[in-house]
């Protein structure tokens, strides 16, 4: 049976660079090196791109988990302090920055009796908010 090229072509963030060769062990099927658009590379199953099955590198895709586990527990805990009014707010959210009544209210998992955080009092911070989320690369997207 004949592979199909695949050089060239885009999946995602994924771009073929180069047939890698026949699968081993397990993998049956023709595998191939991709560039992600991080820079990252990954071999992946020629199968498994075409089907849309991976459609970036390892680290891109436990980047968006992590993320959208965040999201998933901010959601649960209903709006955090920085939603109440602090002027903060947005910046926090683009400089990953965090203060101590948004360390709190993530440790609590929810609702605070505080007023909105105010800057002045509690500065945000990037140490503050790698403390709450350690594993978070910080990218740029």
């Amino acid at each position: 049976m004949d592979t199909i090229s695949e050089e060239g072509n885009r999946y995602g963030r994924l771009v073929v660079r180069s047939f890698e060769g026949p699968g081993t062990g397990k993998v049956h099927g023709a595998t191939w090196l991709c560039d992600c658009d991080c820079g990252s590379e990954r071999v992946v199953l020629g199968t498994d791109l075409r089907r849309q099955k991976v459609v970036e590198c390892r680290e891109c895709s436990a980047r968006r988990r992590r993320r959208l586990q965040m999201f998933e527990a901010i959601e649960r805990a209903g709006d955090p302090p920085c939603d109440q009014g602090c002027g903060m707010r947005d910046r926090c959210y683009r400089k990953r920055l965090a203060c101590d009544i948004f360390a709190q209210w993530v440790q609590q998992h929810g609702p605070l009796k505080h007023k909105p955080p105010n800057p002045a009092e509690h500065m945000p911070n990037h140490k503050k908010f790698m403390e709450i989320y350690p594993n978070d690369p910080g990218d740029e997207d």
